[in-house]
Formats: C-alpha cells, sequence, structure tokens
C-alpha cells in the first residue's frame, strides 16, 4: 500500500491510496481548546458536510475575551 500527502492549505490535507480513495483530513491547530477541537472534528465528519475547514474552524473558535478596560482616557 502507498500513501500520499499535499497540504492543500494550514488547515487540510488531502491523503491518497490507490486511484479511488481520497480523504481530506481537518488540521485542528495545538493551541486550539478541547472543546473546540471536539467540535469542529464533529463538523467535519458529517457525511452532509460541505464546509471547507478554513470556516470550520473558525466557527467552532471561541470569540477571545475582552482583556482588562483600558485605563487611559
Amino acid at each position: 500500500m502507498h500513501l500520499d500527502a499535499d497540504p492543500v492549505g494550514d488547515d487540510t490535507v488531502l491523503i491518497t491510496r490507490g486511484h479511488n480513495d481520497h480523504f481530506a483530513l481537518l488540521v485542528v491547530p495545538p493551541d486550539t481548546t478541547a472543546e473546540a477541537a471536539h467540535e469542529a472534528m464533529a463538523r467535519a465528519v458529517r457525511a452532509d458536510n460541505i464546509t471547507q475547514a478554513t470556516q470550520i474552524l473558525i466557527a467552532t473558535t471561541p470569540e477571545p475575551e475582552d482583556g482588562p478596560a483600558d485605563a487611559a482616557g
């Protein structure tokens, strides 16, 4: 068996095995929270999923919390 892997972007890798087996793998950044990573993977494996990897990661990444209020001004 021979596997080939080709990066498509920062968030997707295509794996091929032979002429008919093609797999797109979602690459979850290592600093992603466990909850967000789980949600992203759950969305990615849905049979009816047509959303691109980048959009899945954006949709599942929590908004950054606001820092301390700016005291100047």
